[in-house]
C-alpha cells in the first residue's frame, strides 16, 4: 500500500468495493468453518480445553479470528468480519435455544460428564473416549490431594475438563494403586507381564489401576481391562 496516496474513506473501510452477494458468502463461510472447528475441538478431548466447553472454545477462537485481521490490515474491509461476528453471536444464541430442547444437541455441543474412576480403579473406556491418558488422570488426582487410587469412590471428568472427586468416608481398609508409582523417578517395584511375582498379594496395573491377586512366584499377566503390561504391588489407602 502506498501511504503517500492514503486518504480516509469510510466506504473503503467498511465495504472496499465488496459486492452485496459476497455478504451471503461470508455468512455461509462462517457457518461451515464454525461447525468444522467445533467438530475438531470435540476431537481434542476435555483436557485440552481447560475450563470452557468445546462450544465456548470455538466461539472464542472464531470471534478472535474475525476481529484480528481488520484491526491492522488496511486492505481488509470491516463489513465482512462484522457480518461474521453477527453470525457467530446469532449461532450461539440459536444453538443455546436448541440445546435447551434437545438433549442430543446439548451432548454434541457441550459434551457430557463421564466417570473415569469407580471403586478405586480407572474406567478405561471413559479415559479412551475423552482422550485422557491415565498419567494425566493421576496428575489431576494428586492435585486434589489423593495419594492412592483406592481412596476414590468416584471421580468424574466434567464437560469443563475439571475433575470432581468423591472419596470414601468410611474406615474400611482398602488397598490400591499408589499414584507415586506412576512417576518416572519412582523407586517402587514394578514388573512386566510374564515376569515372576516377587511378593504375594494384589498388584495394580499401572495403566488403569485394575487389581489382581497373585501368589509369590506366579507369572504376572497383562491387565484384563486395558491390556497394560506393567504392575506394582498395591498399598493400603490412607483413611
Amino acid at each position: 500500500m502506498d501511504w503517500d496516496d492514503y486518504r480516509f474513506d469510510l466506504g473503503h473501510a467498511f465495504v472496499d468495493g465488496m459486492p452485496p452477494v459476497f455478504a451471503l458468502e461470508v455468512v455461509g463461510r462462517t457457518v461451515l468453518l464454525f461447525l468444522f472447528a467445533l467438530f475438531l475441538v470435540r476431537m481434542l478431548g476435555k483436557r485440552a480445553l481447560g475450563q470452557v466447553s468445546p462450544y465456548e472454545f470455538v466461539v472464542l477462537i472464531a470471534m478472535g479470528s474475525a476481529l484480528g485481521d481488520p484491526m491492522f490490515y488496511p486492505n481488509v474491509a470491516l463489513l465482512p468480519p462484522m457480518i461474521t461476528m453477527a453470525v457467530i453471536v446469532g449461532m450461539q444464541r440459536l444453538v443455546s435455544r436448541i440445546s435447551e430442547r434437545s438433549e442430543r444437541v446439548e451432548r454434541f455441543v457441550e459434551g457430557e460428564s463421564r466417570a473415569c474412576v469407580r471403586d478405586g480403579e480407572g474406567v478405561h473406556g471413559a479415559l479412551s473416549h475423552e482422550v485422557v491418558a491415565f498419567d494425566e488422570l493421576a496428575m489431576m488426582l494428586r492435585q486434589k490431594g489423593i495419594e492412592n487410587l483406592a481412596e476414590v469412590r468416584l471421580a468424574i471428568l466434567e464437560t469443563s475438563g475439571q475433575l470432581s472427586v468423591f472419596p470414601y468416608h468410611d474406615d474400611e481398609a482398602r488397598d490400591g494403586l499408589p499414584l507415586e508409582a506412576l512417576l518416572r523417578e519412582s523407586t517402587r517395584p514394578r514388573l512386566r507381564a510374564g515376569e515372576p511375582v516377587t511378593r504375594a498379594g494384589r498388584w495394580a496395573c499401572l495403566g488403569c489401576g485394575w487389581r489382581r491377586g497373585y501368589e509369590a512366584g506366579a507369572r504376572l499377566k497383562p491387565c484384563a481391562v486395558c491390556a497394560g503390561e506393567h504392575a506394582t504391588p498395591t498399598e493400603p489407602a490412607s483413611s
